[in-house]
C-alpha cells in the first residue's frame, strides 16, 4: 500500500512539472482617440471613418481580451527585437470589440504574435505588441520606457496599466466603396485587468492525483 501512495505522489508531482506553463489573461477597455486616412504618404486626422469592418468615431468605446503562454520561447531577429511566436496558438487569444458598431476582431483564423523590443540589454518602447498576420492589422501597443516589466527573456504573469508610458489598441483596415484611403483607428487603454485563469487538463489530473494521494494515505493509517 505504501508502494501504491509513493506512486501517487510521484505521479502527481510530475503532473505539476508538465502543468508549470501558465496561461495568463487580461481584459482591457479603451476609447477611441484618433482616427487617420492615409493615402499617398498624405495623413489626415479625421472624427469619423466607414471602413470594410464598420464604422467608427471618436470617443468610441472598445473592449479586449489579451491571453498567452508565459514560457513562450523568444526567437531573435536582431539584438533589438525578439518574436514570441508561440505565444498564441489557440482561437480566441486575442480579441478587440466595439459593442456600439457591433465589430469584433480576434484570432479565430491565424495566429498571433508578441513581438519585444529592447535596447542595451534591457526590456524597452514597444514591448508588448501584438500583431495580426495578413493584410488586415489590429493588435496592441504597451511601451515600457522604464523597462520595469520585462526582466528576463521570459513574458511576465502579471501586468499593471501604470508600468506602461502608453497603452494603446488599434486598427488599420481599407476604407468601403472603393475609397482609395487606408484608415488607422487607435485609442487609449483605460483598464488592463487580470482574470482568473479557467483550469487546464493537466491541472485537473493534478488535483485529482492529489486527492487520491491523500484517500491513499487516509485508508493506510485506518489500516
Amino acid at each position: 500500500m505504501k508502494k501504491i501512495v509513493s506512486i501517487l505522489v510521484v505521479a502527481s508531482g510530475l503532473l505539476a512539472h508538465t502543468a508549470h506553463a501558465e496561461i495568463v489573461s487580461f481584459e482591457f477597455t479603451g476609447v477611441i482617440s484618433r482616427i487617420s486616412a492615409q493615402y499617398e504618404g498624405r495623413i489626415t486626422d479625421k472624427t469619423s471613418a466607414l471602413v470594410e469592418d464598420g464604422s467608427f468615431a471618436l470617443g468610441q468605446a472598445f473592449t479586449g481580451l489579451l491571453s498567452y503562454s508565459t514560457n513562450a520561447p523568444p526567437y531573435p531577429l536582431s539584438s533589438s527585437n525578439s518574436w514570441y511566436s508561440s505565444s498564441y496558438a489557440a482561437p480566441g487569444d486575442f480579441v478587440l470589440s466595439f459593442p456600439s458598431s457591433k465589430v469584433s476582431l480576434s484570432n479565430d483564423k491565424q495566429p498571433y504574435f508578441i513581438n519585444v523590443s529592447n535596447g542595451s540589454g534591457s526590456w524597452s518602447d514597444d514591448a508588448l505588441n501584438v500583431v495580426a498576420l495578413g493584410a488586415k492589422n489590429f493588435g496592441l501597443r504597451l511601451a515600457d520606457n522604464t523597462n520595469s516589466v520585462f526582466t528576463d527573456a521570459n513574458l511576465p504573469t502579471t501586468l499593471a496599466l501604470s508600468s506602461f508610458s502608453y497603452a494603446q489598441a488599434y486598427l488599420a483596415s481599407r476604407g468601403v466603396d472603393g475609397s482609395p484611403y487606408t484608415y488607422t483607428i487607435s485609442g487609449e487603454i483605460t483598464s488592463l485587468t487580470k482574470i482568473s485563469p479557467v483550469p487546464e487538463p493537466g491541472m485537473a489530473w493534478l488535483m485529482l492525483g492529489g486527492l487520491a494521494a491523500l484517500g491513499a494515505r487516509r485508508f493506510l493509517r485506518k489500516t
